[in-house]
């Protein structure tokens, strides 16, 4: 299997613009028109696509060739919409990919080989001359190493350092350790102001005792403190409360 330095659809686009700049191929009248299979709806949007399928057709045979018309077209076919039923596999139209593989085999590029056909040494130079060309433009660039940036830390005059002793002779790196750190800060003569000084809650005074919190009974109102009393009816002789029902005598 031939290797590539680039990726197949990169190379197919720039062989489709070779093959259109120095007119090694040229699509039919019928090209505008055609679908490239069953399963396709409509034709090609693309009004350059026979150089991308003739382009296609030698990357393909390049890379796993001797290869045939059968052999492509299951490639380049696809699945079919068949309305409620399952899609379905269909193969490509033979009739695109035969033409192309005729006029690759005009230009030098394809050989007849058994039952199908295989890269010439033309064809095969012609793409590895592109890859080769390719490979600068989409070759990804090793990051540049940025130098270590130094750590903004604190100075030794924010760390409370104002000056180092510095000796000379062969006690000069346990002289050069003596560090006179700053002294601490001295209070300051002035007493601070004094805070004002809170003013006590008043306290509410409790009720001496349960008796005293309790209500009298002169300050329960006298219609709520008495209740009035049912009335009695009279019914022949008897007397009735509200509820009871009147008995006859005798009974």
């Amino acid at each position: 299997m031939a290797q590539t330095n680039v990726g197949p659809g990169r190379l197919v686009t720039e062989l489709a613009g070779l093959f259109k700049k120095e007119g090694i191929v040229k699509p039919p009248q019928w090209a505008a028109f055609v679908k490239t299979g069953a399963q396709a709806q409509r034709p090609p949007a693309n009004p350059d696509w026979w150089y991308v399928r003739a382009a296609s057709v030698l990357w393909q045979v390049y890379r796993r060739g001797p290869l045939g018309v059968g052999k492509l077209r299951g490639w380049y076919g696809g699945k079919k919409k068949r309305g409620t039923k399952p899609e379905m596999h269909y193969r490509a139209g033979g009739k695109v990919i035969r033409l192309c593989l005729q006029q690759l085999e005009a230009a030098g590029l394809l050989a007849k080989e058994g039952a199908g056909r295989k890269v010439t040494p033309k064809g095969q130079a012609m793409v590895d001359k592109l890859s080769n060309s390719l490979r600068p433009r989409y070759e990804k660039k090793a990051p540049v190493e940025k130098a270590a940036k130094k750590p903004k830390g604190m100075t030794l005059a924010q760390h409370g350092v104002v000056g180092m002793t510095m000796a000379s002779g062969p006690s000069s790196s346990s002289a050069n350790a003596q560090v006179r750190q700053r002294p601490a800060l001295e209070p300051s003569a002035e007493a601070p102001a004094e805070a004002p000084a809170k003013k006590p809650r008043a306290k509410k005074p409790k009720p001496e005792s349960a008796e005293a919190a309790a209500p009298t009974e002169a300050a329960v109102p006298e219609a709520v403190a008495e209740k009035p009393k049912k009335r009695a009816k009279k019914v022949a002789g008897m007397t009735l409360t509200k509820g009871q029902r009147p008995v006859p005598e005798g009974a």
